[in-house]
């Protein structure tokens, strides 16, 4: 292989995707960092499965590239979607893409991608997905020498992935003291081993259904012990249609309300994540100035109870409606699946990030009253089957 073409780099993009997908049991368990909430896997698989569902192989690299980077935003999640999206805008920013990826352009590429990627953290710490990003870069790097194949070549600096992802556990302590690698390094290397058996013609059999529950995992799991209980309860996340407001100074903006801060610019969608104990102060403050086509709020104090100190086998679920005190949710380990409340074309989350102060506000401007939803299928789907990996049996009481 001595060029990367557009249609072949495609099917490599969609097998690494598979691979990732694949293993996202593995990198749920080994999540502790920044976040023991155990939901790397299903972050990254969100936006894998993005890609596979909405992107398309278009008339060239530079066309599809882009569709693959606006398709990973769309469906982003947590820091490790939000960065790996970001660092897919990067490999998608060059100004002019060729008929077909040279090694050269290739390795340009990456390097913008691994910038795009670090730009996109407040506060870049190596020993994390970002450091394997860069680390594939300087090892494509190191070992561009004509007398190597392309394909080769990406093998080689592969191997400088998955050496970086095991040195992650003796660079960050939390990993050390959990004995784990960084998941979402892990999750970067589990993609280029899938995007190099892509480029070499394989085609992984995978099935969607099965990477979803482990049912075995309820007698089998082994729990890791971690002491490392969030600082802040809520990761926030927003997909802003980027047709209004400014994004200058986002992030230091964003800072004041938590930490964590990713933003992933894209050319049409952008999406932002962070961590916060007030998600309806960051919502009040993005509706100023942007168009938010998303929410997305995970309550990380219940995820990590879920899988360290959880108190039951029985899980009950139920929705907002039911309006039960903050303290008997907290109590029971209650899921709540909240409603959703559309004002105007802008859609907010029940309870969580719009109450009857910012409702009444909203509403001054609109020509309609608020309305409610009940929430999507698949997203009542999602949360069913993260359950079966946590808990026997779910009792669901809703209103």
């Amino acid at each position: 292989m001595k060029q990367i073409g557009n249609e072949r780099l495609y099917q490599a993009f969609i097998e690494g995707a598979k691979e990732v997908m694949t293993n996202r049991l593995l990198l749920n368990k080994i999540n502790v960092f920044p976040v023991a909430d155990g939901d790397t896997g299903n972050n990254l698989y969100s936006m894998m499965d993005s890609i596979i569902t909405y992107s398309e192989l278009k008339d060239s690299i530079k066309e599809t590239l882009d569709s693959i980077a606006e398709s990973a935003i769309i469906g982003a999640r947590g820091n490790s979607g939000v960065i790996f999206a970001q660092y897919i805008q990067g490999l998608s920013s060059l100004d002019v893409q060729p008929a077909k990826f040279t090694r050269e352009g290739f390795i340009l590429a990456t390097r913008k991608g691994a910038s795009y990627a670090y730009k996109a953290v407040e506060s870049p710490v190596e020993g994390t997905m970002i450091t394997s990003m860069r680390v594939f870069h300087e090892a494509l790097v190191k070992h561009n020498d004509s007398r190597i194949s392309f394909m080769e070549l990406i093998e080689r600096a592969y191997l400088h992935v998955e050496y970086s992802v095991n040195q992650t556990t003796e660079q960050l302590i939390v990993l050390k003291n959990a004995a784990v690698v960084d998941s979402g390094a892990k999750g970067f290397a589990f993609f280029i081993k899938g995007f190099i058996d892509g480029l070499k013609g394989k085609t992984l059999n995978f099935d969607s259904n099965k990477s979803l529950v482990d049912f075995e995992s309820f007698a089998e799991h082994e729990v890791l012990v971690i002491n490392e209980f969030p600082e802040y309860r809520y990761c926030v996340e927003a997909l802003i249609y980027n047709n209004r407001g400014k994004f200058s100074n986002l992030k230091e903006q964003i800072l004041f309300y938590g930490d964590s801060v990713v933003v992933s610019y894209g050319r049409k969608y952008s999406r932002v994540h962070l961590h916060t104990d007030n998600p309806r102060k960051v919502f009040r403050f993005l509706t100023d100035s942007f168009e938010i086509r998303d929410q997305k709020v995970d309550d990380m104090f219940l995820q990590y109870r879920q899988l360290y100190q959880k108190k039951y086998n029985t899980v009950i679920v139920t929705d907002s409606i039911a309006d039960l005190p903050q303290s008997a949710v907290d109590d029971g380990q209650v899921v709540v699946i909240p409603l959703d409340i559309l004002i105007g074309n802008q859609n907010f989350i029940d309870r969580i990030t719009i109450d009857n102060e910012l409702l009444f506000e909203l509403e001054k401007n609109m020509t309609s009253n608020a309305t409610s939803s009940q929430p999507n299928i698949r997203k009542v789907e999602k949360i069913l089957t993260g359950l079966l990996n946590i808990y026997e049996d779910i009792v669901v009481i809703t209103v």
